[in-house]
């Protein structure tokens, strides 16, 4: 693992893993997320951003205008756009952001587990964890309290690749959060909580 300290969003991670799919094609290797974000940083975050922040507002804008079609239906009038906005931003605009820059907005499954008594305690848990991931077609990162290292920042939390965290330990009791994206996330999910023993944390 490597201290690197890029702070992403839930929109950002999705970004840099269809970058990450396509340099992977490229250069004919699994390409790492700690080498697929700087090179996605540097080619291609101004034109990204720009093309987000279009769709961003056209989105808010339909919201807006399924709004005014709803308050007018209950008023019997056109209230008007401006009126329908003026009333939208402060009811909905914040909650609506806040759904957008979500993982499950971006397409990203999230498990959050206690580790278990069951579980391995012998070492070979990150490795274990490791091979379940390359068994199917995902992506997993975990983040624990007080890692070493990290492959990312989302927001204020570290992640770590999981086919990549050999230097982690779980201990049971530990709460652990995986966030996963790919067809097989929910497969992956599914054999990671057996292996771990665990029980969800709500």
């Amino acid at each position: 693992m490597v201290e690197i300290q890029f702070r992403l969003r839930p929109a950002d991670l999705r970004a840099i893993e269809v970058h990450k799919y396509f340099l992977s094609l490229r250069e004919r290797r699994e390409v790492p997320i700690e080498e697929a974000i700087p090179d996605f940083l540097f080619n291609y975050w101004e034109q990204w951003l720009h093309a987000k922040h279009r769709r961003d507002a056209m989105a808010q804008i339909e919201e807006i205008l399924r709004y005014k079609w709803f308050r007018s239906e209950r008023e019997g009038r056109d209230i008007g756009t401006d009126q329908a906005a003026g009333e939208w931003i402060p009811l909905h605009a914040a909650a609506w952001r806040e759904h957008n820059e979500s993982l499950e907005a971006n397409d990203f499954v999230r498990l959050v587990v206690t580790v278990g008594v069951c579980a391995p305690q012998d070492g070979s848990t990150m490795a274990q964890l490791a091979e379940i991931v390359r068994r199917h077609y995902v992506d997993v990162y975990m983040h624990k309290p007080s890692m070493p290292g990290c492959s990312f920042m989302l927001g204020d939390r570290p992640y770590v690749d999981v086919r990549r965290s050999g230097g982690l330990r779980l201990s049971e009791g530990d709460t652990v959060e995986f966030i996963a994206l790919g067809a097989e996330a929910r497969d992956a999910f599914d054999e990671i909580y057996m292996l771990l023993g665990a029980h969800r944390v709500c």
